[in-house]
Protein backbone atom coordinates (compact mmCIF):
# COMPACT_ATOMS: atom_id res chain seq x y z
CA UNK A 1 0.00 0.00 0.00
CA UNK A 2 1.35 3.41 -1.00
CA UNK A 3 0.45 6.50 1.04
CA UNK A 4 1.26 9.91 -0.44
CA UNK A 5 2.67 12.51 1.95
CA UNK A 6 4.21 15.96 2.11
CA UNK A 7 7.00 16.96 4.48
CA UNK A 8 6.69 20.47 5.95
CA UNK A 9 8.86 22.48 8.33
CA UNK A 10 7.63 25.37 10.46
CA UNK A 11 10.54 27.26 12.05
CA UNK A 12 12.33 24.00 12.81
CA UNK A 13 9.30 21.87 13.71
CA UNK A 14 8.85 19.22 10.99
CA UNK A 15 5.78 17.20 10.10
CA UNK A 16 4.60 14.47 7.76
CA UNK A 17 1.21 15.50 6.33
CA UNK A 18 -1.21 12.98 4.83
CA UNK A 19 -4.58 13.48 3.12
CA UNK A 20 -7.17 11.34 4.90
CA UNK A 21 -10.29 13.01 3.52
CA UNK A 22 -11.45 9.57 2.42
CA UNK A 23 -11.22 8.31 5.99
CA UNK A 24 -9.50 5.16 4.75
CA UNK A 25 -6.32 5.49 6.81
CA UNK A 26 -6.33 2.90 9.57
CA UNK A 27 -4.34 2.94 12.82
CA UNK A 28 -2.84 6.48 12.57
CA UNK A 29 -1.13 6.06 15.95
CA UNK A 30 0.76 3.06 14.63
CA UNK A 31 1.62 4.95 11.45
CA UNK A 32 3.02 7.87 13.47
CA UNK A 33 5.29 5.51 15.39
CA UNK A 34 6.55 4.13 12.08
CA UNK A 35 7.16 7.32 10.10
CA UNK A 36 8.40 9.76 12.77
CA UNK A 37 11.64 8.10 14.05
CA UNK A 38 14.78 9.84 12.79
CA UNK A 39 17.13 7.80 10.55
CA UNK A 40 14.73 4.82 10.62
CA UNK A 41 11.96 6.41 8.56
CA UNK A 42 10.94 9.78 7.11
CA UNK A 43 11.59 11.44 10.47
CA UNK A 44 9.37 14.12 11.97
CA UNK A 45 8.16 15.78 15.16
CA UNK A 46 4.66 14.62 14.34
CA UNK A 47 2.12 13.27 11.86
CA UNK A 48 -0.68 15.57 10.63
CA UNK A 49 -3.84 14.21 9.03
CA UNK A 50 -6.19 16.22 6.79
CA UNK A 51 -9.72 15.00 7.48
CA UNK A 52 -13.30 16.07 6.91
CA UNK A 53 -15.05 18.13 9.57
CA UNK A 54 -18.75 18.34 10.30
CA UNK A 55 -18.35 21.96 11.49
CA UNK A 56 -15.90 23.73 9.18
CA UNK A 57 -14.14 22.90 5.88
CA UNK A 58 -11.24 20.91 7.36
CA UNK A 59 -10.11 18.99 10.41
CA UNK A 60 -6.50 18.56 11.51
CA UNK A 61 -5.44 15.62 13.67
CA UNK A 62 -1.97 15.51 15.24
CA UNK A 63 -0.08 12.40 16.34
CA UNK A 64 3.17 12.51 18.29
CA UNK A 65 6.11 10.20 17.52
CA UNK A 66 5.09 7.99 20.45
CA UNK A 67 1.67 7.48 18.84
CA UNK A 68 -0.29 9.65 21.26
CA UNK A 69 -2.77 12.10 19.78
CA UNK A 70 -2.23 15.76 20.67
CA UNK A 71 -5.00 18.30 21.04
CA UNK A 72 -3.19 21.09 19.18
CA UNK A 73 0.12 22.12 17.68
CA UNK A 74 0.86 25.71 16.72
CA UNK A 75 3.58 25.08 14.16
CA UNK A 76 1.66 22.04 12.98
CA UNK A 77 -1.37 24.23 12.30
CA UNK A 78 0.78 26.64 10.32
CA UNK A 79 2.23 23.77 8.27
CA UNK A 80 -1.27 22.40 7.74
CA UNK A 81 -2.49 25.76 6.39
CA UNK A 82 0.47 25.98 4.00
CA UNK A 83 -0.30 22.42 2.84
CA UNK A 84 -3.93 23.35 2.08
CA UNK A 85 -2.72 26.16 -0.20
CA UNK A 86 -0.22 23.81 -1.88
CA UNK A 87 -3.05 21.35 -2.55
CA UNK A 88 -5.28 24.08 -3.99
CA UNK A 89 -7.83 23.63 -1.22
CA UNK A 90 -7.35 27.13 0.22
CA UNK A 91 -6.66 30.53 -1.32
CA UNK A 92 -3.82 32.64 0.02
CA UNK A 93 -4.58 35.60 2.33
CA UNK A 94 -7.88 33.99 3.33
CA UNK A 95 -8.62 33.27 6.97
CA UNK A 96 -10.06 29.78 7.35
CA UNK A 97 -11.26 27.91 10.42
CA UNK A 98 -9.79 24.48 11.16
CA UNK A 99 -11.20 21.93 13.58
CA UNK A 100 -8.62 20.63 16.07
CA UNK A 101 -8.73 18.60 19.25
CA UNK A 102 -8.57 21.88 21.17
CA UNK A 103 -11.54 23.39 19.30
CA UNK A 104 -11.74 25.64 16.26
CA UNK A 105 -8.60 27.52 15.28
CA UNK A 106 -8.02 29.79 12.29
CA UNK A 107 -5.21 31.11 10.16
CA UNK A 108 -4.03 32.35 6.78
CA UNK A 109 -1.01 32.15 4.49
CA UNK A 110 0.90 34.71 2.45
CA UNK A 111 3.57 32.88 0.51
CA UNK A 112 5.76 31.10 3.03
CA UNK A 113 4.60 33.38 5.86
CA UNK A 114 1.81 31.74 7.82
CA UNK A 115 -0.22 33.23 10.68
CA UNK A 116 -2.28 31.02 12.98
CA UNK A 117 -4.59 31.96 15.82
CA UNK A 118 -4.19 29.75 18.86
CA UNK A 119 -7.29 31.21 20.47
CA UNK A 120 -7.45 32.50 24.02
CA UNK A 121 -5.08 30.97 26.62
CA UNK A 122 -6.61 29.17 29.59
CA UNK A 123 -5.61 27.80 33.01
CA UNK A 124 -3.01 30.55 33.52
CA UNK A 125 -1.07 30.52 36.81
CA UNK A 126 1.88 32.79 37.39
CA UNK A 127 5.07 32.66 39.46
CA UNK A 128 4.77 29.56 41.63
CA UNK A 129 7.53 27.22 42.86
CA UNK A 130 8.15 23.83 41.29
CA UNK A 131 10.76 21.54 42.80
CA UNK A 132 12.68 18.61 41.34
CA UNK A 133 15.05 16.89 43.73
CA UNK A 134 17.01 19.74 45.40
CA UNK A 135 16.31 22.37 42.73
CA UNK A 136 13.47 24.88 42.84
CA UNK A 137 12.14 26.76 39.81
CA UNK A 138 9.96 29.87 39.72
CA UNK A 139 7.55 28.87 36.99
CA UNK A 140 4.28 29.82 35.31
CA UNK A 141 1.70 27.63 33.59
CA UNK A 142 -0.73 28.22 30.73
CA UNK A 143 -2.69 26.15 28.25
CA UNK A 144 -2.37 27.41 24.67
CA UNK A 145 -4.15 24.42 23.18
CA UNK A 146 -1.83 22.09 25.08
CA UNK A 147 -0.32 22.61 28.57
CA UNK A 148 2.96 24.50 28.97
CA UNK A 149 5.20 25.23 31.95
CA UNK A 150 7.32 28.34 31.35
CA UNK A 151 10.58 28.78 33.26
CA UNK A 152 12.77 31.87 32.86
CA UNK A 153 16.50 31.17 33.23
CA UNK A 154 19.73 33.18 33.04
CA UNK A 155 21.45 31.17 30.30
CA UNK A 156 19.03 29.17 28.21
CA UNK A 157 21.78 27.53 26.16
CA UNK A 158 23.27 26.02 29.34
CA UNK A 159 20.04 24.31 30.46
CA UNK A 160 20.34 20.48 30.66
CA UNK A 161 17.01 20.26 28.92
CA UNK A 162 16.67 16.49 28.69
CA UNK A 163 17.20 16.15 32.44
CA UNK A 164 15.21 19.12 33.70
CA UNK A 165 12.58 18.98 30.98
CA UNK A 166 11.70 15.31 31.49
CA UNK A 167 11.44 15.70 35.27
CA UNK A 168 9.24 18.77 35.06
CA UNK A 169 7.15 17.21 32.27
CA UNK A 170 6.20 14.31 34.59
CA UNK A 171 5.99 16.37 37.80
CA UNK A 172 3.07 15.32 40.06
CA UNK A 173 1.71 18.88 39.91
CA UNK A 174 0.74 18.26 36.28
CA UNK A 175 -0.49 14.68 36.52
CA UNK A 176 -2.03 12.81 34.87
CA UNK A 177 -1.63 14.52 31.48
CA UNK A 178 1.81 16.02 32.08
CA UNK A 179 3.05 19.23 30.50
CA UNK A 180 5.38 20.64 27.89
CA UNK A 181 8.26 22.65 29.36
CA UNK A 182 9.66 25.91 27.95
CA UNK A 183 12.92 27.43 29.16
CA UNK A 184 13.25 31.10 28.19
CA UNK A 185 15.74 33.94 28.39
CA UNK A 186 15.18 37.56 27.34
CA UNK A 187 18.18 39.03 25.55
CA UNK A 188 18.69 41.80 22.96
CA UNK A 189 14.94 42.36 22.65
CA UNK A 190 14.31 38.69 21.82
CA UNK A 191 12.91 35.78 23.79
CA UNK A 192 15.30 32.85 23.35
CA UNK A 193 13.34 29.64 23.89
CA UNK A 194 14.05 25.93 24.17
CA UNK A 195 11.19 23.44 24.56
CA UNK A 196 10.94 19.91 25.89
CA UNK A 197 7.88 18.46 24.15
CA UNK A 198 5.47 15.98 25.64
CA UNK A 199 4.92 13.05 23.27
CA UNK A 200 8.23 13.66 21.53
CA UNK A 201 9.94 13.25 24.94
CA UNK A 202 12.86 15.37 23.86
CA UNK A 203 13.78 18.90 22.84
CA UNK A 204 12.42 20.07 19.48
CA UNK A 205 13.94 22.82 17.36
CA UNK A 206 10.77 24.90 17.68
CA UNK A 207 7.36 24.77 19.35
CA UNK A 208 4.50 27.02 18.29
CA UNK A 209 2.23 26.56 21.30
CA UNK A 210 5.31 26.90 23.53
CA UNK A 211 6.34 30.16 21.86
CA UNK A 212 2.83 31.54 22.38
CA UNK A 213 2.81 30.34 26.00
CA UNK A 214 6.18 31.96 26.71
CA UNK A 215 5.23 35.26 25.07
CA UNK A 216 1.92 35.37 26.96
CA UNK A 217 3.48 34.60 30.35
CA UNK A 218 6.32 37.10 29.94
CA UNK A 219 3.89 39.76 28.76
CA UNK A 220 1.56 39.26 31.71
CA UNK A 221 4.53 39.38 34.10
CA UNK A 222 5.52 42.73 32.59
CA UNK A 223 8.72 41.38 31.10
CA UNK A 224 7.91 41.94 27.41
CA UNK A 225 5.50 43.92 25.20
CA UNK A 226 3.47 43.01 22.12
CA UNK A 227 4.40 41.96 19.55
CA UNK A 228 6.92 39.53 21.02
CA UNK A 229 9.74 38.14 18.91
CA UNK A 230 11.20 34.73 19.73
CA UNK A 231 14.27 32.91 18.53
CA UNK A 232 13.70 29.15 18.44
CA UNK A 233 16.42 26.55 18.95
CA UNK A 234 16.51 26.26 15.14
CA UNK A 235 17.69 29.87 14.98
CA UNK A 236 14.54 30.97 13.15
CA UNK A 237 12.30 33.79 14.35
CA UNK A 238 8.66 33.64 15.36
CA UNK A 239 6.36 36.52 16.25
CA UNK A 240 3.48 36.40 18.73
CA UNK A 241 0.88 39.15 19.00
CA UNK A 242 -2.42 39.69 20.76
CA UNK A 243 -5.65 40.45 18.91
CA UNK A 244 -8.53 40.77 21.37
CA UNK A 245 -8.72 37.46 23.23
CA UNK A 246 -6.71 35.65 20.55
CA UNK A 247 -2.98 35.08 20.41
CA UNK A 248 -1.50 35.01 16.90
CA UNK A 249 1.60 33.05 15.90
CA UNK A 250 3.47 34.09 12.75
CA UNK A 251 6.50 32.64 11.00
CA UNK A 252 7.80 30.92 7.89
CA UNK A 253 6.75 27.48 6.69
CA UNK A 254 8.59 25.48 4.05
CA UNK A 255 7.30 22.50 2.12
CA UNK A 256 10.49 20.50 1.64
CA UNK A 257 9.45 17.41 -0.28
CA UNK A 258 6.65 15.04 -1.28
CA UNK A 259 6.82 11.27 -1.50
CA UNK A 260 5.17 7.93 -0.95
CA UNK A 261 5.18 5.71 2.12
CA UNK A 262 5.41 2.03 1.33
CA UNK A 263 3.21 1.03 4.24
Amino acid sequence: MRIEFVKAVGSGNDFVIIDNLSGSLERPSELARKVCPRRLAVGADGLLLLEKSGRVPFRMRIFNPDGSEAEMCGNGLRCFLRYLVYRGLLAENTFVEIETGAGLRRGRTSGNLVTASLGAPTEARFSFPVEIENRSFNASFVNTGVPHLVVEVNQVEAVPIQEWGSRLRFHPLFAPRGTNVDFVEIRDGLIFIRTYERGVEAETLSCGTGSVAAAFVLNRLGRTAWPARLRAASGELLQVSESGPELLLEGEVKLVYAGSLLA
